[in-house]
């Protein structure tokens, strides 16, 4: 009787194994991208074949839509390789079956040079035959508010919301400079290259973006700031607005400075010189904003109380709490000094270096070489031509007496440096290799573009002898260097520590 019985769990206990091992926990979740010859399909992490290799290239899966090209065209399939949107179009953004669908037709790869359609929830197939989107707009992005998209006509912005309700018509021209993404988040420190716009024959994109539920615009060529719904509410009369910076906004108006805040909605009206070179970089940073009064650069507080007294010739803004001013008018003998945000010097630019930075970051602020006259540059060691780079800390000193032939800023405790011998790793803050100098760095591609290591986990995708690996801490090599490419798969949170990281 209990032999009948135990073989009776056993009957069942296997039927069930039979049924759920069928469909994993997460299943979905894992599906990764799958290559056999040219082609692209997908496949669970027990590399059993889901979706058959037929498309030219794939993305991962969100949530439970992934695009997939053919033909030169892309489109949507849902986890079962079934075909949700016809590969019919040159870019596609789709979040999922239940929200809104993006696509785009033209030859430009950033959506330039053609034509947009929205769906608030793409219906799919009708009696067999695929919806088509309407393509009316000339340009779609997101617009930094979250259940809204901005969207452009002959040139003007206006929002939609997910929706498709258009909520505020096509009427406003903008000056932010796009970053070509679309739904990447905005970063509110994100400088507005004005130089680059003002450039002769130098066509930069823009797009509408929200900071604080507030958007600069212009209109019959004045600036101001409106709200989601299109309302006025810095009224549209200024000559000059800038960028939202620490709830501040600098405002020139009839050749007077105003300082708006945006917060209180009141204004700081200081008696202070519009400098016609300067007043589009004047924003709050750190509490305080530069002034110039009598041909003189000095710091007000959002208060409107002046901090720093104006004494300098030239000035740059603060950053964490540090900035550089200099005394000297001429601008090829100034000595830069290094101020706190209560005036006080810290230190200077040693003699012979130059700004490779006007801020500090991380600490450190990079500086180069000055060139020597009257040959402009000198040879290094190599024989080559170049001028090195240096970190120097918020009291003038050097970071490493070495220069480095090509350093990226400091971003969490490290930055990324190229050394003399075109070797590139990262440096930490206490002068030390990260990673060491081993890794590749094509100097003919130096000016366009060179290969940046991703990171996650504390592991880093790097390239060496023409090829990716992984490498974790103290250089410790976890993915040989054998593949042509990588790529860090991100899996949902909630998944298994074990099989949180994935790689393909």
């Amino acid at each position: 009787m209990f032999l009948k019985f135990l073989i009776t769990v056993f009957v069942l206990c296997f039927y069930a194994y039979t049924i759920f091992a069928q469909y994993p926990p997460q299943y979905y979740a894992e599906l990764v991208p799958y290559r056999k010859g040219n082609l692209w399909g997908f496949c669970d992490w027990r590399k059993k074949i889901i979706v058959k290799p037929e498309y030219q290239d794939v993305k991962l899966f969100i949530n439970e839509l992934a695009k997939v090209k053919k033909n030169n065209k892309w489109g949507l399939i849902d986890q079962k390789g079934e075909i949700f949107l016809p590969t019919a179009y040159d870019l596609v953004y789709g979040a999922s079956k239940q929200t809104h669908i993006t696509v785009y037709k033209g030859t430009d790869k950033s959506g330039h040079q053609g034509k947009w359609g929205f769906s608030p929830k793409y219906k799919g197939k009708i009696k067999e035959i695929f919806e088509e989107i309407p393509l009316k707009y000339d340009l779609i992005r997101e617009c930094g508010e979250k259940g809204l998209l901005g969207i452009m006509q002959n040139n003007l912005w206006g929002v939609i919301t997910h929706e498709g309700r258009t909520q505020i018509v096509p009427q406003f021209e903008v000056e932010n400079v796009e970053n070509h993404s679309f739904f990447q988040k905005n970063s509110p420190n994100e400088s507005l290259k004005i130089d680059a716009l003002e450039e002769k024959n130098n066509y930069i994109y823009l797009k509408l973006r929200f900071q604080n539920q507030l958007a600069r615009v212009r209109k019959n060529g004045k600036w101001g700031f409106i709200n989601t719904f299109g309302n006025e509410i810095l009224p549209l009369q200024y000559d000059f607005v800038s960028e939202i910076a620490e709830n501040m906004v600098t405002c020139a108006k009839d050749n007077q400075i105003l300082f708006w805040d945006t917060k209180n909605k009141i204004f700081l009206q200081e008696n202070s010189q519009l400098d016609f070179s300067m007043y589009k970089k004047q924003v709050f940073k750190n509490g305080l904003v530069f002034i110039k009064k009598d041909g003189k650069f000095g710091f007000l507080d959002n208060k409107g109380i002046l901090q720093i007294p104006c004494k300098y010739a030239q000035i740059h803004n603060f950053n964490e709490n540090i900035a550089l001013v200099s005394e000297n008018e001429v601008f090829t003998k100034t000595t830069w000094q290094i101020i706190n945000n209560k005036g006080e010097k810290l230190g200077e630019i040693p003699e012979g270096y130059e700004l490779a930075d006007t801020q500090f970051q991380g600490g450190f602020l990079r500086v180069k070489e000055a060139p020597q006259p009257p040959k402009g540059e000198q040879k290094n060691q190599k024989g080559e031509n170049s001028r090195f780079y240096y970190f120097l800390d918020k009291k003038g000193n050097f970071l490493l007496k070495e220069g480095f032939f090509y350093a990226e800023k400091f971003i969490a405790n490290s930055a990324l440096v190229v050394n003399i011998d075109k070797k590139m790793g990262y440096l930490s803050d206490t002068g030390e290799w990260f990673l060491p100098d081993e890794y590749e760095f094509d100097k003919t591609e130096f000016d366009k573009q060179f290969f940046l290591p991703e990171t996650q986990h504390n592991l880093f995708k790097v390239k060496k002898n023409g090829k990716c690996g992984i490498v974790g801490e103290k250089n410790k090599v976890i993915i040989p260097f054998i593949y042509d490419d990588l790529q860090f798969i991100p899996l949902k949170i909630d998944q298994k520590p074990q099989r949180n990281l994935r790689f393909i």
